[in-house]
């Protein structure tokens, strides 16, 4: 008999299979405000939010190809510096 513990719930493989709707709403209740409260905390940017700014700047010209180009290779530095490092 499969019993459903806790370990069992946060594995998406199993709920996933026998329960799609459950791991949706797990991923959307538990995960994505999890995720948000620790960006917030940390005051980590999020890269969607850079990808708006720049783009817009560079539509309006204020910003050129070369610094759009330096700021995401940049960010996309620091973030695989800091997720290595937790």
């Amino acid at each position: 008999m499969w019993r459903l513990t806790w370990r069992r719930c946060f594995l998406s493989g199993p709920v996933a299979g026998s329960n799609p709707g459950l791991a949706a709403f797990l991923k959307g209740a538990v995960g994505l405000p999890a995720g948000l409260t620790l960006v917030i905390m940390t005051g980590a940017e999020l890269f969607t939010g850079n990808v708006f700014v720049m783009l817009s700047g560079l539509m309006k010209g204020k910003v050129n190809a070369g610094a759009l180009t330096r700021n995401w290779v940049g960010q996309g530095t620091c973030v695989s510096i800091q997720s290595t490092s937790l």
